[in-house]
């Protein structure tokens, strides 16, 4: 169970980290001039929205098993306890913070955003917004790789 486990976590992983890679890497290049691209954003952000809650929650239930099959000890102590228990501590604040960010812009930054963009797209409100948005899907995306990062030293020895 271990193993299914991993392995429904990595592909989590990826696909939210990919994720977030492919929209400012692919997809807003490809639309830069497109007359509907305001609509295109919206309609793909809210695909990716519901896919990446989807997945943060694969990750919540996986991350949770992973430490249940490695015996980490979920208290204070267990997580302090080692080395090994505090980058699951660390990795545990990371997707806190990820959560945290993903909810503000999912819920309230991007939504506003994308809705004044599409009422007013010059407005100082819009722009500042759409600042905000953008800013929170790059420290999102940050997160990410960090956790990535963190989960491939941990099981790798590199901690």
């Amino acid at each position: 169970m271990y193993y299914i486990s991993v392995l429904f976590h990595v592909i989590a992983a990826a696909i939210w980290v990919g994720g977030m890679i492919f929209l400012p890497a692919v997809l807003l290049p490809a639309i830069r001039n497109n007359p509907q691209k305001i609509e295109l954003i919206h309609t793909v952000g809210l695909k990716f929205r519901t896919i990446g809650w989807i997945v943060l929650f694969i990750l919540l239930v996986t991350g949770l098993s992973n430490m249940y099959y490695r015996q980490v000890d979920f208290s204070w102590a267990g997580l302090t306890v080692n080395h090994f228990g505090r980058m699951v501590l660390l990795k545990l604040l990371v997707f806190t913070a990820t959560v945290t960010i993903s909810s503000l812009h999912d819920f309230y930054i991007g939504t506003t955003a994308t809705r004044l963009w599409m009422q007013n797209a010059d407005d100082k409100k819009t722009r500042n917004f759409r600042l905000w948005a953008r800013w929170a899907g790059r420290i999102n995306m940050l997160l990410g790789i960090t956790a990535f990062g963190i989960g491939v030293a941990m099981v790798r020895g590199i901690y």
